[in-house]
């Protein structure tokens, strides 16, 4: 029976592919100058870039990884969407995060493999998007990012905000069943950050009892009856609607994907970019169809 028992040498080491959020790392260097607004502080700030970087590569064993950047004049497809409120209207940059940003991105794009999203998606959007097609090629995606957003994502994550400090947790794993209940969350609860309301009135408390672990299939009756409850029979649904599809980060199995699709060719190109370890690229000259309007 012994003979029957997988040897060692039959489970072999996944490849890991680092995917890393790059739309953070000019808060994270530029905050260390934000009372240095001057490019005299560029080749400093520059230093202090490979620096950061090379601690989160040493961290995580040195992988395979590309950084995604959003784009430099969004048209989120979001925003056409969702129509309660304004989406991302609360967003205000302060002069330090105004000045430093776009030097960061720029020194970000010169010296490490980084692509830039399309206008119509957001870097998350990229990220979950790299991570299919990692694992269509038997690659193991790692998602680094604090953005609990991609928390939707069953996997491997890495939030490297705290990296350096003793409260640094290091690889993370997702459960499907965490991913599902965290985007269910999202939807009742909202999004301050993106000005997503959900369903006012509910946060994370009253959430939890209707997300309730024994009835994850009722999930979405149980998130539409909390909309229609507190927007009405007629509003309800459309306000559900237009909420779910704007806090479901795009795959392939997005209701919208198919307006998108013309990107997903891209992907090949930037896995490997990725494997080459070569520098930028660009994909921000794909335009995606017009998203219809709920």
């Amino acid at each position: 029976m012994d003979d029957m028992k997988p040897s060692a040498e039959q489970q072999p080491e996944p490849s890991y592919l680092l995917l890393i959020d790059g739309d953070p790392i000019p808060y994270i260097i530029g905050w260390k100058f934000k009372d240095v607004l001057s490019d005299d502080a560029l080749p400093e700030v520059a230093g202090a870039l490979q620096v950061w970087m090379k601690d989160l590569l040493t961290i995580t064993g040195d992988p395979i990884y590309g950084i995604m950047i959003g784009n430099d004049n969004p048209d989120y497809f979001r925003q056409y969407l969702y129509k309660y409120q304004p989406y991302k209207g609360q967003r205000v940059k302060t002069d330090w995060i105004a000045f430093w940003e776009p030097r960061i991105r720029k020194l970000m794009l010169e010296q490490y493999p980084c692509v830039c999203s399309p206008a119509h998606l957001e870097t998350d959007d990229l990220l979950v998007i790299m991570g299919e097609e990692a694992h269509r090629n038997g690659y193991t995606p790692v998602y680094a990012s604090p953005d609990k957003d991609l928390r939707q994502v069953a996997g491997l994550h890495l939030d490297f905000r705290l990296l350096g400090s003793d409260n640094f947790k290091g690889l993370e794993s997702v459960s499907e069943t965490e991913a599902r209940w965290n985007m269910w969350m999202q939807v009742l609860t909202g999004d301050q950050t993106d000005n997503v309301a959900g369903v006012p009135g509910i946060g994370t408390v009253k959430a939890t009892a209707i997300l309730t672990p024994d009835s994850s299939f009722e999930w979405p009756s149980k998130v539409l009856s909390a909309f229609c409850k507190y927007f009405g029979p007629y509003y309800g649904p459309i306000i559900y609607k237009e909420t779910y599809h704007t806090i479901r980060l795009l795959d392939t199995a997005h209701p919208y994907a198919a307006a998108h699709r013309p990107l997903f060719r891209f992907r090949d190109d930037v896995l490997n970019l990725f494997l080459s370890g070569s520098k930028s690229v660009s994909i921000a000259s794909y335009r995606s169809r017009r998203t219809p309007i709920l």
